[in-house]
């Protein structure tokens, strides 16, 4: 049920992912901070980044639902480590994803700089996908005895998710309240 190469399918698919937004903004030079106060213009970044997330997102539930074929696994877990941390990787996106591109969505609409904007989507991007990486493997979800990398980059994950939503939470009332 479990082989290394998930691990390396997710982490390659998000660098050719990466690679192709970074190019693709650094042409069309939207990390430059030229927004005006509360100025109303699409969220290319915060769309951008639910793009990434709702792949990343499909592609766990997929991998859910394959093992659920495999092992005749309707519904729950029935004592199944490895579905059960497949289940928890794909549940724990969701739990965080769609708040925090609602919070983006507000700040980058209020018109704030986008390089704080492009940071705010890239601290929450590089955590959700090092959580999905350190969760494909037991050593990162059940404390199995191994390679304590993948336990060391769902706590990256879990921190960058947690610190990311205050940051961005803090800033969002920041602009509106005390700017």
């Amino acid at each position: 049920m479990q082989t290394s190469g998930e691990f390396m399918q997710i982490a390659f698919a998000f660098f050719v992912l990466g690679a192709a937004i970074f190019r693709h903004y650094a042409a069309r030079s939207l990390l430059t901070d030229t927004s005006e106060e509360f100025a109303m213009e699409f969220p290319y970044i915060t769309a951008t980044l639910a793009g990434v997330l709702v792949i990343l997102q499909q592609a766990l539930m997929l991998n859910v639902g394959m093992h659920r074929v495999q092992t005749r696994i309707g519904v729950g877990v029935a004592e199944d480590w490895h579905l059960e941390r497949k289940v928890r990787r794909h549940g724990n996106l969701a739990e965080n994803a769609a708040l925090l591109l609602v919070v983006l969505a507000l700040a980058e609409l209020s018109g704030a700089p986008k390089s704080v904007i492009a940071a705010f989507a890239g601290v929450f991007a590089v955590a959700r996908i090092s959580h999905a990486l350190g969760f494909s493997h037991l050593d990162g979800s059940h404390n199995a005895d191994g390679n304590k990398l993948y336990t060391a980059l769902r706590a990256v994950g879990a921190f960058g998710s947690v610190m990311g939503g205050i940051g961005l939470g803090g800033y969002l009332l920041y602009r509106l309240l005390g700017a």
